[in-house]
């Protein structure tokens, strides 16, 4: 903090703004509680924010696969993974194995705003099951044959095991740019 307070051409840059970082079933502060009390006692905001939800790491990915931001569906557990796959101009849909909750995402507005609500990752499998609302299964229907990428918190092994596994991080489902 002294340094951004004494020096004018300093740089303030932060990773992320979560504010909850689940673990082991429990719901820790996350990198948000630090950010903001450098931000209180420096009397500024970050310059830039690297990670999520900045659309750079996304857009990276997208470029790299050669799949274009209407064929690409984020999926994760908070607001800022929605945020991050619209700041991208993908879809996003919101998983509840993690730290949001249904009343969480009914309060989102604009680019927090979650296109889709399923319980966990497992709705992938079955999405007229899972996905709610129910217009959002049309968007849905764009990623059957999806393969995955892992942007989030847990590395991918498989697809596979991430379709299983309840709980996991934020994921990217790029359609391919072949079917």
């Amino acid at each position: 903090v002294r340094c951004l307070l004494e020096n004018a051409g300093c740089r303030l840059v932060v990773t992320n703004r979560d504010f909850q970082f689940p673990i082991n079933g429990r719901l820790l502060p996350g990198n948000e509680s630090l950010v903001s009390a450098i931000c209180a006692a420096a009397r500024r905001e970050p310059d830039a924010v690297t990670a999520k939800p900045s659309p750079y790491v996304l857009q990276a990915i997208m470029a790299a696969e050669g799949v274009p931001p209407a064929r690409t569906l984020m999926v994760g557990d908070m607001w800022s993974d929605v945020a991050f796959g619209h700041r991208a101009a993908a879809d996003a849909f919101l998983v509840l194995s993690g730290v949001a909750t249904r009343e969480d995402a009914r309060g989102w507005r604009g680019e927090c705003e979650p296109d889709a609500v399923m319980r966990d990752v497992r709705g992938l499998l079955d999405p007229l099951a899972a996905v709610q609302p129910p217009s959002a299964w049309p968007r849905w229907r764009r990623y059957a044959r999806a393969r995955l990428v892992g942007v989030g918190s847990t590395p991918l092994r498989s697809v596979a095991l991430s379709l299983l596994c309840a709980g996991v991080g934020s994921y990217a489902v790029i359609r391919s740019r072949h079917s």
